[in-house]
């Protein structure tokens, strides 16, 4: 009997022992949970101060996007009153000045056809070149060469 009482407060003892080393490790693990909870604490707080920065500037953006467009619609409303103030009698000289270049374009066009179909090549004369007319070349090329050597 006192042996089995031995052994049964042997027995109560390593439970005790089992215990209280399961408490250091669960307050070992509280404690590295504490610490991870603070990391991720700090961790979200700058996230979210991130996102913060994220939507004032999206905010500001927004803005100046508003601005543009409200400045676009007061240009367009303004484009359109130009145009519908703009009566036909105005537009007319424009028209005609713009008629007028076309047509001097069109005669200057065919002025100058003209010119290139009317124009002789040098080799073309020289094949119809006289005698004469080929003596004063001649003359007037020799002159030429003297005065500018």
């Amino acid at each position: 009997v006192h042996g089995e009482k031995e052994m049964e407060l042997e027995t109560l003892h390593n439970e005790i022992a089992r215990v209280q080393i399961d408490q250091f490790n669960t307050i070992s693990q509280c404690g590295m949970l504490e610490k991870k909870k603070k990391e991720v604490s700090l961790e979200r707080k700058d996230k979210e101060d991130k996102v913060n920065r994220y939507e004032v500037e999206i905010r500001q953006r927004h803005d100046i996007n508003e601005k543009k467009q409200h400045e676009v619609g007061r240009l367009n409303k303004l484009h359109d009153e130009l145009m519908s103030n703009q009566s036909e009698s105005n537009r007319e000289p424009l028209e005609a000045r713009r008629n007028n270049y076309k047509r001097q374009t069109k005669d200057l066009s065919d002025k100058c056809g003209m010119l290139h179909r009317e124009s002789v090549s040098y080799t073309h004369l020289r094949a119809h070149e006289t005698g004469r007319n080929l003596v004063c070349r001649l003359l007037l090329e020799k002159k030429k060469h003297q005065i500018d050597h």
